[in-house]
């Protein structure tokens, strides 16, 4: 059987999308040796990459050879047709949840679709994804043989947007990479950790980027409290570009402390282990997830939660911490400080069995062929 699977999320630092690519490529190399998988992209992935050097993983790094830096949507949209007549595969995975025109009637389309910020907050959008959203998204949904969701929440809006849709049978599943566990960090590497994101007990974690619906914001306003009343920091993981922000109004404005936050940027997954290992919890005030990998990142790492109570994050977080109703500040503060004070209980193993790769990819499997 071959699978194509379209790689340019694994082009840059890798962060949602990126991941799952990644982690389900490692996964069905190992679960799925029978399998001939072949990732298209235009150029090498991203440094930070590691693929599975899996006998049945291949790797074809084809750019359109008269416009070798060609947009990468364009080289999706000309090449990949092109390499996948070539190719002849069975399926045709689409991480990024649309397809290129011209794919052979012949190959099932697997679409994997994360959100439907597209069509719920597409006003966060830049104009051109609202473009190719608009162009591809709603045809390859209506049309896709497969649809595979990062969670019920996502599965039941899109039941909800496309009753019409030809894949009536939507799979659900996703899970995070296993260097996410907890782990005993030595002191040396703590005092290292503790010295450079400028750390002091206790502290909050927030992992995610600036987009307005992550809420980040709202989190900022809670900090000079949080710091000041209760000595709790706040250090804040992704939010690349918060200086041309509205994020640096915020901690720009004189009256707030300036030492209650610290912006690490993007880090290493052997750096984010250590955070959700040692933070005292971690905290997310996103106004809307399709999944809520961060959440389980750090309830894999023994980290306990607070989140906001909706869309897919309930589902990762509920019954394995806490979730909080509406956005009064005064209510995320106490719920906050109480998770704080209670502490880390390195004898808390929630049931996480549910997000295995090699359980999600051997019912995936299941769900092509039964199908």
């Amino acid at each position: 059987m071959k699978l194509i699977i379209e790689c340019r999320s694994l082009l840059k630092t890798p962060t949602g999308i990126g991941l799952f690519t990644k982690d389900l490529i490692n996964a069905l190399s190992q679960t799925s040796p029978d399998w001939d998988i072949y990732l298209l992209t235009p150029t090498n992935f991203h440094l930070s990459i590691e693929i599975n050097k899996s006998s049945n993983i291949h790797i074809i790094n084809s750019p359109i050879s008269w416009w070798r830096f060609a947009p990468r949507i364009i080289w999706y949209l000309l090449k990949v047709p092109i390499l996948t007549r070539k190719i002849k595969p069975d399926f045709f995975l689409s991480p990024m949840s649309y397809f290129p025109f011209g794919l052979p009637r012949s190959v099932k389309t697997v679409n994997v679709i994360h959100d439907v910020v597209n069509i719920e907050f597409k006003e966060t959008m830049t104009i051109a994804n609202r473009i190719y959203n608009q162009l591809l998204f709603n045809k390859s949904v209506n049309n896709s043989n497969y649809i595979w969701c990062n969670s019920n929440y996502t599965k039941e809006r899109i039941s909800h947007y496309f009753p019409t849709r030809k894949c009536k049978n939507i799979f659900v599943g996703l899970s995070i990479d296993t260097a996410f566990q907890k782990i005993e960090i030595p002191t040396d590497r703590k005092l290292l950790v503790y010295k450079n994101f400028e750390i002091v007990d206790p502290f909050i974690l927030f992992v995610g980027s600036l987009e307005p619906r992550k809420n980040l914001e709202f989190l900022l306003k809670l900090t000079p409290i949080l710091y000041k009343k209760h000595k709790i920091k706040t250090i804040i993981i992704g939010a690349k570009g918060w200086k041309n922000s509205s994020i640096y109004k915020i901690i720009s404005d004189p009256s707030y402390p300036k030492e209650a936050t610290h912006f690490g940027g993007y880090v290493t997954d052997f750096e984010l282990v250590d955070l959700y290992n040692l933070a005292s919890c971690y905290v997310s005030t996103s106004l809307n997830e399709g999944f809520g990998m961060p959440q389980l990142e750090a309830l894999f790492c023994g980290c306990p939660v607070v989140t906001a109570n909706n869309s897919g994050m309930t589902e990762v977080v509920s019954g394995r911490g806490t979730l909080v109703d509406g956005w009064d500040e005064e209510e995320w503060i106490k719920q906050i400080v109480e998770t704080v004070r209670k502490g880390r209980n390195m004898e808390t193993n929630f049931d996480l069995t549910e997000y295995d790769w090699v359980n999600i990819t051997n019912r995936f499997r299941q769900y092509l062929n039964l199908k």
